[in-house]
C-alpha cells in the first residue's frame, strides 16, 4: 500500500481533503494517516470508499508494482 499514491490520486481528483472525507465518510485524520504512512494497511472498505470519492480504482493506490 502506497499512501503517497492516495495523496496523488486525491490531488488528481481536484478535490480537497474535506470533500473526500465527506464523500467517503472517512475522517480527514484517517485520510492523512493513510497518505503519510501512519496507517500502512487500511481496510479494503476504507480504500473502496476513498477510491469512489476520487473517481479511481483501489488498484490506483497500489503504485506501479501492482500494475505488473
Amino acid at each position: 500500500m502506497d499512501g503517497s499514491m492516495v495523496r496523488e490520486m486525491r490531488k488528481r481528483s481536484h478535490k480537497t481533503l474535506r470533500q473526500i472525507s465527506i464523500e467517503s465518510n472517512v475522517t480527514e485524520n484517517q485520510i492523512l494517516n493513510i497518505e503519510t504512512g501512519k496507517t500502512a494497511n487500511p481496510g479494503i472498505v476504507t480504500l473502496a470508499a476513498l477510491a469512489a470519492a476520487m473517481d479511481c480504482s483501489v488498484s490506483d493506490f497500489m503504485g506501479r508494482a501492482a500494475t505488473r
